[in-house]
């Protein structure tokens, strides 16, 4: 799996959409949590810390928070690619909120 910012928000994106089906199974929900669990794990950086993880779920909360906005989503597209590390880019969603 490709350690890109792309495919690290999508991989968070997964988890916080799951949702229980009416014809799933509680095993099958956990299996499928645990899957998503594991697929960001495997994109996480040697030196990840739980800072790293509070900044990047800050980040998370405020992406789907503005998911909606065409403005923001375009924003969005055009950094994702050069985003590094959460903080950043949390730093940057802040500015984007204030203006």
């Amino acid at each position: 799996m490709q350690k890109q910012p792309g495919t690290h928000f999508n991989a968070y994106d997964d988890l916080f959409s799951i949702r229980k089906h009416e014809e799933e199974d509680l095993q099958s929900l956990i299996n499928h949590v645990d899957d998503a669990v594991h697929r960001i794990r495997d994109l996480r950086s040697i030196g990840f810390t739980l800072d790293k993880l509070d900044d990047e779920l800050a980040s998370m909360t405020l992406i789907r928070a503005f998911q909606r906005t065409t403005c923001f989503c375009n924003r969005l597209k055009s950094i994702v690619r050069s985003f590094v590390y959460a903080k950043e880019y949390t730093i940057y969603l802040k500015s984007i909120v204030r203006s």
